[in-house]
């Protein structure tokens, strides 16, 4: 079996990467929060009105760079 080549850390393009960890409590957690999963996790209903001003945010600028480009 020939070893499995991994790329060099400095050239690996983290931009479009996120992490999301769900608890067993329901609890979201969401760190390096892409374009993309703004929109994912903006479907997920919340009672807690900070998280989803902070989605919305999160859409209304990605709905702007899009425009924009």
């Amino acid at each position: 079996m020939k070893p499995t080549r991994r790329p060099a850390p400095e050239t690996v393009d983290e931009s479009a990467e996120s992490e999301l960890t769900i608890q067993p409590d329901g609890r979201v957690f969401a760190f390096g929060i892409t374009g993309a999963l703004a929109a994912v996790l903006a479907t997920i209903p919340t009672a807690d009105d900070r998280t989803r001003r902070r989605l919305e945010r999160l859409r209304d600028l990605r709905e702007a760079r899009d425009r924009g480009s």
